[in-house]
């Protein structure tokens, strides 16, 4: 059983910003980066910016 794709969904859009851009990523999240830039070279890849919504009482 393999992976046909990738999908990342986060709160965060400063991270899946990112994942988008083409620029070297300098920051602390960069071991993060890289490997699902490895991964992206052998599947598809997909991200999505989900908004996280908190319920106050």
């Amino acid at each position: 059983m393999g992976f046909r794709s990738i999908l990342l969904e986060g709160d965060s859009l400063s991270i899946i910003k990112k994942l988008k851009s083409y620029r070297e990523d300098r920051s602390i999240l960069k071991p993060i980066s890289q490997s699902i830039r490895l991964l992206e070279s052998y599947l598809p890849f997909c991200s999505s910016y989900l908004p996280f919504c908190s319920k106050r009482s």
